[in-house]
This record gives C-alpha cells, structure tokens and sequence, in this order.
C-alpha cells in the first residue's frame, strides 16, 4: 500500500526525468516504482501506450513486484491504458491528468486503484469515488 507522498515522490521523479518533454513539450512519459523498494525506471516516448508498454516491460524484465508496484503516466487514464496496467497486476495506476469513465469502470470491475489529476493540492481517488486531499 503507498502513502500519498510516495505517490507524489513518483512524481517528481517523472517530472525530473522527462528531458524530450522540456525540449518539444510532444513527449509522454511513465514510471514505475516499486513501493516497499522504491526502486524506480522512467521512460519518455511520443505515445502513450508506448511508455506504459515500456515501464511494464521494464518491470518485467527487472523482477519487479508489480502487485507492490505504482504506475504513474502523464496521459489519461483511457481504458486501454488501465487494462494494460490491470493485466499486469499493477497495485495502482495513477496519471497526472484526468481518467475516462470507461477505465475508471476498468478499475473498479478488477478492484485495482487508479487515481487522477495528481498534485501537491489533491487527487482524484476514483477507486474510492473520493476526492483525497494531503493533509
């Protein structure tokens, strides 16, 4: 189980290693961590689907726990991307932008975590139907 602000370390981390982004702000980008290590990879790509198809690779390639895991991306949480996410028993998936009402359903239908709009301020929580807010 992650803690708010492990989630938000991931995002800084994301943001801090999105170097194409700065550049031609056209990239995507994702990143995986496993939350009892916190053990992380980034990856950057023109797609979406291509960066969360290389973190989950990535992971599993390096053993890591993707049940003990966050995947954080910079796109919406389309139902596609959650399922690739639901399918490789990713503990949560979380964007820095918004969900589809089709991948929040995903989530729910497969009991997974998804959390949108993620900032210092607050995120949306859809798992739950609630705003979380720091505190």
């Amino acid at each position: 189980s992650a803690t708010f602000n492990q989630i938000l370390e991931a995002g800084d981390i994301l943001k801090g290693n999105q170097p194409h982004h700065k550049a031609t702000r056209g990239f995507h980008a994702a990143i995986i961590m496993e939350l009892t290590t916190g053990k992380w990879f980034t990856c950057e790509d023109i797609g979406r689907h291509n960066a969360v198809d290389k973190v989950i690779g990535y992971g599993l390639q390096n053993v890591y726990i993707l049940s003990d895991s966050l995947m954080l991306l910079t796109g919406r949480l389309f139902s596609n991307i959650v399922q690739k996410g639901v399918n490789s028993g990713i503990a949560i998936i979380a964007s820095l932008t918004v969900a589809t009402d089709r991948g929040i359903q995903i989530a729910k239908d497969s009991d997974t975590t998804i959390i949108g709009a993620l900032s210092k301020e607050g995120s949306w929580l859809y798992h739950e139907g609630l705003t979380k807010v720091r505190t």
